[in-house]
């Protein structure tokens, strides 16, 4: 007769085996409450794991069971919330994040979970409902709900939740161009006195090669004043741009001065070297056209346009 022998080396399986083992006798030798916590947490650290036999098994077993042993557990019902909102059916999501408890724990984190759960169902205006609840004063906070509003579509009510670079980082996600200056011209009529609302605009507008009306709302960003003194999101990062605009529309000696300002802000970032560079070889300066693709290529070694720009100063290319 043969023996069949099991090998454990799997370490996964290992863990698998002892947690099983582990709740069996937490909930044959420990009272319901104790037990219920302990499923859940399990449920919590299969969620975090985001494999879909992990999920399925903190969706299907784990949270289940602890709310069985406990009905009033926040943490079973916050996990079942956010495992089927991620995972699962958002429609579930939204009675267990809805729960009483939940709200009166983490309200914060259930209105948030709760209001992606309605845009995952194509609710995207009870999602922004749900989101402009969020009264509260974090930052962090503050600045997940501004993006979830973006997300929803409620552009106007992110405005002036989401900071200027933010505000930069989520446009440049955008995949319709002109979402982005339509985002930029609300955020100018919003904040008509803010730096940092035609900042954005000049950027926006500079990506569709609008550069004479980038060149004006950079100024106006300039001319009003703009947060983070000494930064690339906004200071460096206006001048950049208008130099850029600048150099496309031909004005070389203009477009210098401004992209020296941006690398005066910050001399670590790549592209107003590059335009720099481009600027000088606009004026006739070569020489010092090859330092500034010099020191560009020094911060990315190999970068095309600046490796193009350094034969072009020393006489090796177009």
């Amino acid at each position: 007769m043969k023996t069949i022998q099991i090998s454990l080396k799997d370490s996964a399986l290992k863990m698998r085996i002892g947690l099983w083992v582990a709740a069996a006798l937490i909930v044959l030798f420990s009272g319901a409450r104790l037990s219920s916590a302990f499923l859940s947490n399990i449920g919590w650290v299969n969620l975090s794991h985001a494999t879909q036999s992990d999920t399925d098994s903190a969706l299907r077993f784990w949270l289940p069971q602890a709310l069985d042993l406990n009905r009033s557990s926040v943490s079973a019902h916050m996990g079942l919330g956010v495992g089927m909102t991620l995972y699962g059916d958002p429609g579930q999501a939204v009675s267990h994040l809805d729960y009483p408890g939940v709200m009166l724990y983490r309200p914060e984190l259930a209105l948030l979970w709760a209001g992606e759960a309605q845009l995952r169902l194509g609710q995207s205006g009870r999602a922004a409902q749900v989101w402009r609840t969020l009264a509260g004063k974090d930052t962090d906070m503050q600045i997940l709900l501004a993006k979830r509003l973006l997300k929803a579509g409620e552009i106007d009510q992110s405005i002036d939740r989401l900071p200027i670079y933010l505000q930069l980082s989520e446009l440049s996600q955008l995949r319709n161009p002109p979402e982005a200056i339509s985002y930029a011209t609300l955020a100018v009529a919003e904040n008509p006195r803010s730096g940092d609302a035609y900042a954005l605009l000049a950027w926006a507008l500079y990506q569709q090669q609008r550069d004479q009306e980038s060149v004006q709302a950079s100024r106006a960003a300039l001319n009003l004043g703009l947060s983070g003194q000494g930064t690339y999101q906004t200071w460096g990062g206006t001048y950049e741009v208008l130099g850029r605009a600048l150099l496309n529309m031909g004005s070389c000696q203009e477009s210098r001065i401004a992209l020296e300002e941006s690398i005066a802000q910050a001399s670590w970032v790549l592209w107003p070297h590059i335009a720099l560079g481009q600027a000088y070889l606009c004026l006739g300066d070569n020489p010092k056209a090859a330092e500034q693709f010099q020191i560009a290529l020094e911060i990315s070694p190999g970068q095309p346009d600046a490796e193009a720009g350094l034969r072009q100063a020393i006489g090796e290319g177009p």
